[in-house]
């Protein structure tokens, strides 16, 4: 039936009244333009069309509920088998201004900079050699997050670099253009054990500086901090050093931009032995006396290189 949701089949024809026997049993006279014919193959049709429909609904549903991502990165579309488009990626909830700076030598240099309105791919003009990777593998994005008639937040800044044998894997749809290239994201979100723990206003920021930018660690070799306390100080040396070459190697393995080493003032052995593993690590850039005003005296800020 046209104006109302009942079908069924036929049973009589009398001019132009026709009368159908319902679903539900019941006959029924309607005119006969009241009706339209439906074969079996078309209410299945239909039938998997409002399924879909429905599910669709249910999608953008559970969607809106679930917590998105906030997050940037770099996305490369493969023009050729040489020459590859760089995209900025805003995968957040708010307009981005950005710089895009690329590291030649011990220097960023400059590369592009634009808004990227939230939810987008922001195409760069300046396309790249697919050979020239390796002059092109590390980023540094500058990044000021803007919402309108809301208060202004200090710029934040993260360091990514790329590994070819990550990166050209798989190519991967880019999240908002009809497109598939190579993709690199990174998270934005302050982790949840970081909010629990600090319940600094500023601090509560869905763009976080310090330790998702920089990402920065910070090792605690305390004996109170590691629970070793009652061992005896040779055990507790030893277990202060292996915690700290285990924490080194991890620091190196992800990338970490920097590593915070509390190691206490102390007879000063533990300092000596941190001290000559840095220097002589080729993956260290520098080493210094960590801020003193937040960790006191005894503690060495190592930065390794990108």
């Amino acid at each position: 039936m046209l104006r109302s949701s009942e079908e069924g089949v036929v049973v009589r024809i009398k001019n132009d009244i026709v009368e159908i026997e319902t679903t539900d049993g019941f006959e029924l006279p309607v005119m006969a333009n009241e009706l339209t014919k439906v074969s079996e193959k078309e209410k299945e049709y239909f039938r998997e069309h409002h399924k879909q429909q429905q599910e669709a609904i249910l999608d953008k549903i559970v969607e809106s509920k679930t917590p998105r991502v906030q997050e940037i990165g770099l996305a490369f579309e493969q023009i050729n088998d040489f020459l590859i488009r760089p995209y900025f990626v805003n995968r957040t909830s708010t307009d981005l201004l950005f710089v895009l700076s690329l590291k030649k030598k011990e220097d960023y240099v400059n590369f592009a900079s634009g808004i990227a309105q939230k939810d987008s791919d922001h195409r760069i003009y300046e396309d790249l050699k697919k050979e020239d990777f390796g002059q092109w593998s590390k980023w540094r994005v500058d990044i000021i997050k803007y919402d309108k008639d809301v208060a202004a937040t200090l710029p934040s800044c993260i360091e990514i670099k790329l590994k070819g044998a990550n990166l050209f894997k798989e190519t991967q749809k880019f999240p908002f253009l009809e497109k598939t290239g190579y993709l690199h994201l990174t998270t934005l979100e302050k982790p949840k054990e970081l909010l629990k723990t600090n319940s600094n206003t500023e601090d509560q920021n869905a763009f976080y500086d310090t330790y998702a930018f920089n990402k920065t660690k910070v090792l605690d070799l305390h004996a109170e901090a590691l629970g070793i306390v009652s061992e005896p100080p040779t055990v507790i040396f030893e277990e202060q050093k292996r915690l700290f070459i285990k924490e080194l190697d991890e620091a190196i393995t992800h990338n970490v931009v920097e590593l915070t080493l509390i190691h206490g003032v102390g007879n000063g052995h533990l300092k000596s032995f941190i001290h000559k593993q840095l220097a002589s690590n080729d993956q260290v850039e520098w080493f210094k006396e960590a801020q003193k005003e937040k960790f006191g005296y005894g503690a060495t800020l190592a930065h390794f290189k990108a």
